[in-house]
C-alpha cells in the first residue's frame, strides 16, 4: 500500500531509470490509459511511448519524455536522502580533498577604472589572434591567397602614396 502524506501519495521508489520506467507503467495501468491516450494527449510523437516502455527499451528517458510523462501521469519528482547509500558513503566523502576556495579581494573603484583599460588591452592581445587563426583554418588555400594577395596590394598602395 503506497504512503500518503499531506498532500502527495508516493507510488515507489526509484534509483535508476528502469525503476523509473517500472513506476510510469504502474502509474499508467493504475489510471488506466492507453498508448493510444498518450499518442493524443503527451505532446509525444506516435509510438514514442512504446519504445520507451516496450521489451525492447528502443528510446532512454531524456528531459522531454519525462516532462511529458510526469504532466500526463500527473507525477513529479521528490529528493530525499537515501540513509543506507549515504551510511556506506560517508566515509568516502570523509576522506576526499576539499576544494580550495577562491579569496575574493576587493578594489576601489578608482583601482578598478584604472587598471581597466591595461587588463582588456592584455586580454585583446591573447584573444585577437585566435580570431585570426580560427577564420584561417576555416578558409581553402585559394582563398587565403586571395586575401592575403589584396592585403599585399593595399600595403603597398599605402607605401607608395607616402
Amino acid at each position: 500500500m503506497p504512503e500518503v502524506c499531506s498532500n502527495f501519495r508516493i507510488i515507489g521508489e526509484a534509483r535508476d531509470c528502469n525503476e523509473l520506467i517500472d513506476l510510469y507503467r504502474q502509474r499508467k495501468a493504475e489510471l488506466g490509459l492507453t498508448d493510444a491516450w498518450f499518442d493524443d494527449h503527451s505532446g509525444l510523437s506516435k509510438g514514442h511511448l512504446g519504445k520507451l516502455f516496450g521489451d525492447g527499451q528502443v528510446k532512454t528517458l531524456g528531459p522531454v519524455s519525462i516532462h511529458a510523462l510526469n504532466c500526463s501521469l500527473a507525477l513529479k519528482f521528490l529528493v530525499v536522502v537515501d540513509e543506507e547509500t549515504e551510511a556506506v558513503m560517508h566515509a568516502r566523502w570523509e576522506g576526499r580533498e576539499r576544494p580550495v576556495l577562491p579569496v575574493h579581494a576587493k578594489a576601489s573603484t578608482k583601482a578598478i577604472a584604472r587598471f581597466t583599460p591595461i587588463i582588456l588591452s592584455e586580454r585583446a592581445k591573447v584573444i585577437s589572434p585566435l580570431g585570426g587563426r580560427a577564420r584561417a583554418a576555416k578558409l581553402s588555400p585559394r582563398r587565403r591567397s586571395q586575401i592575403a594577395r589584396r592585403a599585399a596590394r593595399a600595403r603597398w598602395s599605402r607605401a607608395a602614396a607616402s
